[in-house]
C-alpha cells in the first residue's frame, strides 16, 4: 500500500520535503516505518525521531495517522491509512 508521509518543523527542514509517498505493507509497525525513513534521511533524522538507544520513538515526536493522534508504541499502519503526519515538539516561552 502507498501512504503519504507529511513532515513538519525540523523534519521538513531535514528531509527537504513537505510530503512524500511511501510504500509499506498493511501490517508495518509505525516504529519500523520511522526507522526506514531514518535510514533514508540519516543521523539527524534519527536523533529527532528515535530515543538514544534507537529501540523506541522519542516522546517528543508527535504522530498523526489520518489526522488522529496515535499510540506510538502500539501503532500499526492500517491498510486504510492514507496519511501519516510527523511533527517535532515545539518549545519556547
Amino acid at each position: 500500500m502507498t501512504i503519504t508521509v507529511r513532515y513538519f518543523g525540523q523534519l521538513r527542514v531535514l528531509t527537504g520535503k513537505e510530503e512524500e509517498r511511501v510504500t509499506c505493507s498493511s501490517d508495518t509497525r509505525l516504529f519500523f516505518l520511522i526507522c526506514r525513513l531514518g535510514e533514508q534521511y540519516g543521523q539527524n533524522f534519527r536523533l529527532i525521531t528515535l530515543n538514544e538507544d534507537t529501540s523506541s520513538l522519542r516522546a517528543s515526536l508527535i504522530i498523526l495517522m489520518d489526522g488522529q493522534a496515535v499510540d506510538k508504541a502500539k501503532s500499526v499502519v492500517a491498510k486504510e491509512t492514507k496519511e501519516i503526519s510527523l511533527f517535532t515538539a515545539i518549545a519556547g516561552g
